[in-house]
């Protein structure tokens, strides 16, 4: 975010997941959790942090995990702007609706998970709003104003044919970017056999 708020929420988060996962991870350790059931745990850890601000400090993410032998993509979406799946050529968002509300909300205690069995060569794509609300020039009277169409994302990927400096340099050409920008690409390969490379 722009705010100190939203800066101190960043920090907040980032030491939170990144607890979890170190935790997770001890001694070289592999998760056997179920993946259900390693979001659900996170998810109620992240909320009770957050639920200290008293509704001061709404945080919207992301969080999944990927099987890598199966592909299977098990995740949640707090509040964030929707994901993407680019597959065959063709893009289209994976939930139609955002189910969990934004982390930090008060009594917050529904979570939805999202699971997707990902094939080879699929690629997943998650970003902040920033790439949504962009400030566009309108002629003649040169006036800026705001492009709020999140659909726009789905043709920008099919366009690029799923290439990440491409959606981004499409995305500068179209306006100015008003907000925070990120966009994360993850491509599942498919099970590969490393013994014979």
């Amino acid at each position: 975010g722009k705010s100190m708020q939203g800066a101190c929420g960043a920090i907040v988060i980032g030491s939170i997941v990144n607890s979890i996962l170190t935790r997770s991870a001890a001694n070289n350790r592999v998760i056997t959790k179920e993946p259900e059931k390693w979001l659900k745990e996170s998810f109620l850890e992240i909320q009770k942090v957050l639920e200290a601000f008293n509704g001061t400090m709404l945080v919207t993410c992301i969080l999944g995990v990927i099987e890598d032998e199966t592909g299977l993509l098990n995740y949640f979406n707090a509040g964030h702007p929707l994901m993407v799946l680019y597959r065959d050529e063709k893009a289209s968002f994976i939930e139609e609706e955002i189910t969990t509300s934004k982390l930090g909300t008060p009594f917050n205690l529904e979570l939805g998970i999202v699971q997707v069995q990902l094939k080879p060569e699929d690629i997943v794509f998650c970003g902040s709003d920033g790439k949504d609300t962009l400030l566009q020039k309108r002629s003649p009277s040169k006036e800026q104003t705001k492009n709020k169409e999140n659909g726009q994302i789905l043709k920008l990927v099919e366009e690029s044919a799923g290439q990440l400096n491409k959606i981004h340099e499409s995305i500068l050409k179209m306006g100015e970017i008003s907000d925070d920008f990120s966009l994360i690409r993850i491509s599942y390969l498919g099970n590969l056999d490393l013994s014979t490379t």
